[in-house]
């Protein structure tokens, strides 16, 4: 799935506000199912617990919805850094600013949201499990689970975002 979402990205790039929200919207489910179901998968490795296909399922659920929206909402974001920077740009090089400082700008400032997204997700995909499972303390495991999102958000807006493309 996780390969899927990326590739949904990557092949169908608009350059619309509606295209993008089509598209990261599409993409993040996927990328956001797979990556809570390997995570999941992971977690229950490394605590010894059995798999609960149950569990999985809920997971695999709530990182598609929660994935839709931090995508659609991280390509809304990355295209608006785009047209704010394009003024820039063309300010900074008429001043003799080197094109790569820019560009770094850019990718920066879209990994910052994207990893920002996906620790919000993270976080908000912990407590509604937490609820949804009935455990009294509803913040239970959502450092891990926001710092989890967080690198992920990060990692998938570099593979998405051309730094990772051969």
């Amino acid at each position: 799935m996780i390969v899927g979402g990326v590739a949904v990205c990557i092949a169908f790039a608009p350059v619309t506000l509606g295209g993008v929200l089509l598209v990261g919207a599409i993409g993040g489910a996927m990328i956001g199912a797979g990556f809570s179901g390997f995570t999941t998968d992971a977690l229950n490795e490394i605590n010894g617990a059995a798999n609960d296909n149950a569990a999985w399922g809920k997971q695999l659920l709530l990182g598609s919805a929660i994935g839709a929206i931090t995508g659609a909402v991280g390509g809304a974001a990355g295209l608006g850094i785009d047209k704010a920077f394009k003024p820039i740009s063309i300010f900074a090089l008429r001043a003799g600013i080197k094109a790569g400082t820019v560009k770094a700008s850019t990718y920066v400032a879209k990994f910052g949201v994207d990893a920002s997204l996906g620790a919000g997700g993270g976080f908000m995909q912990q407590v509604v499990t937490n609820v949804w499972d009935g455990n009294d303390d509803i913040m239970a495991d959502t450092l891990q689970s926001t710092l989890i999102g967080g690198i992920g958000g990060g990692f998938f807006n570099l593979v998405i975002g051309g730094e990772f493309r051969f």
